[in-house]
């Protein structure tokens, strides 16, 4: 009985240490993989805390709100001056920004919010800056460009934009080439060209677009004809004109 006893006890002994390294073996990964993880989101963190504070010293809005809608005429959730790592998805122009040109600078900060799904430039300066860093944010579904002096090439830099859904155009510089890109924008339903030069020859580069569900081309060179011929094109969208 008692050579079974020390049988048992030295076999225990021996199996102790083997269940400790196979513990360590499936612990020290997973403390691992947590420890980077927390490491790659705190950087993510900082970077984004750097680039809130370049917007906000010009005064823009930032935010990580649920979207409402397609309307810019509020201001955005002012709690971001306490933002601690949680997704951002609005940078927007707001009563107070400081109106003047948009540098490279400032368009870094905005490209290094990888969330980043609504951007509200209205009434800014884009002369000379290329859009083309804009592709780096996978989420954008939203431009807003109104009243800036945005041009054909500026539009042409934005490449596919596969997820941007609403892009607005009004009072800007871009004529039919500009239509030519936008046509590429696979998942685009809202189009605003109102008050630009924009023609019937432009609003033939949309035949194709069946996602379109609302255009506004008010304030164009666009014709009746060319309107009906839109319409007939994309019985499912709304060309509002007037």
């Amino acid at each position: 009985m008692a050579s079974k006893t020390i049988e048992a006890t030295s076999t225990m002994s021996l199996r102790t240490p083997r269940y400790r390294l196979l513990t360590l073996l499936v612990v020290v990964p997973l403390l691992g993989a947590l420890i980077v993880g927390v490491a790659m989101r705190w950087n993510a963190a900082e970077r984004d805390r750097e680039s809130i504070s370049v917007l906000r010293g010009l005064l823009f809005d930032v935010g990580y709100d649920e979207y409402r809608g397609d309307e810019w005429d509020h201001r955005f959730n002012p709690s971001v001056n306490d933002y601690y790592g949680a997704q951002i998805e609005y940078v927007s122009v707001s009563k107070d920004t400081i109106r003047g040109p948009i540098d490279e600078r400032v368009l870094h900060a905005i490209c290094r919010l990888s969330s980043l799904r609504h951007l509200n430039l209205k009434g800014m300066s884009l002369s000379g800056l290329s859009l083309e860093p804009l592709n780096e944010l996978p989420c954008l579904e939203t431009i807003a460009l109104d009243d800036t002096d945005t041009a054909d090439e500026q539009i042409a830099g934005l490449g596919n934009q596969s997820a941007l859904k609403c892009l607005r155009l009004s009072g800007t510089s871009i004529t039919d080439q500009s239509l030519v890109s936008v046509a590429r924008f696979s998942q685009l339903a809202s189009l605003d060209v109102s008050n630009t030069a924009i023609t019937d020859g432009g609003l033939r580069e949309l035949e194709n677009c069946d996602q379109l569900e609302i255009v506004w081309v008010s304030g164009t060179q666009t014709t009746e004809a060319g309107l009906d011929q839109l319409r007939s094109a994309l019985p499912g969208c709304e060309v509002v004109s007037h």
